[in-house]
């Protein structure tokens, strides 16, 4: 008897999958089609996720109003309701960037302000043994570069604000003391981004500090695995953000609470090439507040990637 209920149940199950997988493959097909209706509110001109038409048609097709809900349920309901999952808003923005061809990390570059301008590149930090080697390291990659010491390191972050220097390196992190706080609040205060990261290990003290260099602007790395750090008030519905993280590809590798802004974060994820377009328009589209802060090579595993 009991053989027999665990066939019975075990069959229960396995069309209950088999039902599953069929729906799943109709809610996939009709993503497709609500992101080629979405296409035609992308336009030309406008880029598709700051134009406040194409945010009112996304909108609409992912959340209802209380005017769309039914009286007895009104009360239940406060501001806009999501009818279609987190999952699959990502995937619908995801499906929209691949067929208007935003794609990569060259279509990445839609999403940020033009890099800095070509031109000899002066680098500005404070003189140490350690920050030589991270600036001979950062230098491989730059077209005659120069050097402007500072002697403080709000100076150093101002020589790049004002435009005396196009880049400038400081420590954001160590293995003895982790995360420099007061090195990442210079960063957000001067609006700079990481377009780079180098680790220096110091074997009289033992420690090993990863420097950052920074630029007014992101520019688009070279080659993969790639990075993105992004600063983001999601307060409840960060959940919701890692999840549409994971359905465009992305890989979470840190998240840091801002102490000053509650419900704010710090966080980095390793890139997912294809999905990383509809990752950063689900950003826009969801979270218009986010900044990013970071979109950089390949990093040590002191910032967090796995050996």
């Amino acid at each position: 008897m009991t053989y027999e209920k665990q066939q019975i149940l075990q069959g229960n199950l396995r069309r209950l999958e088999e039902t599953q997988n069929a729906l799943l493959e109709k809610q996939l097909a009709h993503i497709g089609e609500l992101a080629a209706l979405l296409c035609d509110e992308a336009g030309e001109e406008e880029i598709f996720f700051r134009d406040d038409n194409f945010a009112a048609r996304y909108r609409a097709m992912t959340a209802g109003s209380e005017e769309n809900v039914a009286p007895g349920s009104r009360d239940r309901v406060t501001g806009e309701k999501k009818w279609l999952s987190t999952a699959f808003r990502a995937l619908l923005l995801r499906r929209l960037c691949e067929k208007l061809g935003i794609v990569g990390l060259q279509g990445a570059g839609t999403f940020f302000d033009e890099p800095d301008g070509g031109g000899d590149d002066t680098v500005s930090y404070l003189h140490s043994a350690l920050t030589d080697e991270a600036f001979r390291a950062f230098a491989v990659a730059m077209n005659d570069p120069k050097v402007l010491y500072g002697d403080t390191f709000a100076e150093v972050c101002e020589h790049v604000y004002y435009g005396r220097a196009s880049c400038c390196i400081l420590p954001v992190e160590n293995s003895t003391e982790g995360r420099l706080a007061g090195f990442r609040n210079l960063m957000m205060k001067y609006g700079l981004k990481t377009v780079s990261i180098c680790s220096v290990h110091d074997a009289g003290q033992e420690r090993t500090t990863a420097f950052a260099l920074l630029r007014r602007n992101l520019s688009l790395p070279d080659a993969a695995p790639c990075f993105f750090e992004c600063r983001v008030e999601a307060g409840a519905s960060f959940p919701e953000l890692l999840c549409a993280a994971d359905t465009c590809g992305m890989r979470l590798l840190r998240v840091v609470s801002v102490p000053e802004r509650e419900g704010t974060y710090d966080v980095v994820f390793r890139i997912g090439e294809d999905g990383f377009c509809g990752f950063l328009s689900f950003l826009y589209l969801e979270y218009p507040s986010f900044t990013p802060i970071g979109l950089f090579g390949a990093i040590e595993t002191s910032l967090g990637e796995p050996s």
